[in-house]
């Protein structure tokens, strides 16, 4: 679809370096594609070839440890086609917000003179998360006749150093290819903390934070049927196996089907503290289906005994753990039939997103610091007989065979 109007396309990672990290990593220093100068020592910047009127195909990474990027090019419209891989409707822009993790695609027109020369940058808002410094990394953009010899003196656009953490809006960010999520089998309330537990800063989901047992992995106990996790892991598990153990076959040999009743996941996930996050879950897209403020919902922000929230006055968060969460989404959806499907959403300070899945990629995956266990949802059956019969589940669109996966 916007293949034929390409002329060129490169990756650019624009990513923040830490030289150490304590509790919250703070960067110091910016990169385009490994490259800025630091503290004065001449470094060399990365730059970058344009012909006038040709179309080029920018594929945006940010792979930072904890910085959102905001890139922009001087003088310079883009035009967004795809976030972290999925098509979308394009759309116009000046400037691209960057979460950690997230990737975009634009395209940008050459439309300057054949003697141009301009600057690419990167930004990281300071207010997005603590720096130490060194927030500006710019690269060169030489057109075709620039003298390379000299650095380029074009300004910054409007939005350039904005400070907004967020992504942009879902209303934009339709998929080219529509797909309903559907309603879900299964919707939770998770609030976000970032708390010291005595030694250090960690997450907290639901009041609950994660330890892996490297001894233990938690992939091959879930193979092996064992679903009963250690509390501190945070296992979560969304359904249960759906084994058929054939013991007259030779070799015995143990069948697993797909995900069965809990197909879908809604997770309303809301930031109780003072700084942006990105949400991802590993394996899968999610639909994003909504955004917004908790600034006025009660239920999880109000009171005076709960945690206080520094960035607003006279607000607390009330914690319900016993009960269980409030909720700060009203019900609603963007763009319900075609919610934007991404691989990671920004999560703002005192705001909650609301996100969806289709459990249709079997194994442990984590989402964010919770390891979900995507468990296979069925029966035990014991085939008794001398011959095992093909077994059937139905799962997505029909009744499936589903082959041998593993054998005892």
């Amino acid at each position: 679809m916007f293949c034929s109007a390409i002329s060129d396309a490169a990756t650019l990672i624009v990513r923040a370096w830490c030289l150490s990290a304590v509790n919250i990593p703070m960067s110091d220093n910016n990169l385009i594609n490994g490259k800025n100068s630091f503290n004065g020592n001449g470094a060399p910047m990365a730059s970058f070839n344009f012909t006038s009127g040709k179309t080029y195909r920018l594929r945006l990474i940010n792979p930072s440890a904890a910085a959102v990027q905001n890139f922009s090019i001087d003088g310079h419209t883009m035009t967004v086609i795809a976030n972290d891989f999925v098509e979308i409707q394009p759309y116009e822009t000046d400037h691209v917000t960057l979460a950690v993790g997230q990737r975009s695609d634009v395209l940008v027109k050459a439309t300057g003179n054949a003697t141009d020369a301009v600057w690419m940058r990167g930004y990281k808002p300071p207010p997005c998360w603590p720096t130490h410094g060194g927030d500006d990394v710019k690269a060169a953009i030489f057109y075709e006749k620039a003298d390379r010899m000299q650095a380029p003196t074009t300004s910054a656009g409007p939005n350039a150093y904005n400070q907004y953490c967020g992504n942009d809006p879902l209303s934009q960010t339709v998929p080219t290819y529509a797909i309903n999520p559907g309603e879900p089998s299964v919707t939770e309330m998770i609030p976000i903390e970032f708390r010291p537990n005595g030694t250090n800063l960690l997450w907290y989901l639901a009041n609950r934070t994660f330890r892996a047992d490297y001894n233990d992995p938690i992939l091959l106990e879930a193979k092996e049927g064992n679903l009963d996790f250690p509390y501190i892991e945070n296992v979560h598990s969304y359904g249960e196996p759906c084994l058929l153990f054939c013991s007259s076959w030779s070799p015995p040999t143990l069948l697993i089907s797909p995900p069965g009743t809990n197909r879908s996941i809604r997770f309303v996930f809301e930031n109780t503290g003072a700084q942006p996050h990105p949400m991802h879950l590993h394996g899968h897209n999610i639909f994003v289906l909504q955004e917004g403020s908790c600034i006025d919902d009660q239920t999880v922000f109000g009171g005076n005994n709960g945690t206080s929230v520094p960035w607003r006055t006279n607000t607390t968060l009330v914690k319900k753990r016993d009960a269980g969460y409030g909720s700060c989404w009203d019900g609603s959806i963007a763009n319900p039939g075609n919610p934007q499907r991404r691989n990671v959403q920004m999560l703002l300070p005192g705001h909650y997103i609301v996100v969806q899945w289709n459990q249709d990629n079997p194994g442990v995956w984590y989402g964010y610091q919770i390891p979900l266990a995507e468990c296979l949802r069925c029966l035990l059956t014991l085939c008794s007989s001398s011959t095992c019969r093909p077994f059937h589940c139905e799962y997505f669109d029909g009744p499936r065979h589903y082959p041998m996966l593993l054998e005892t």
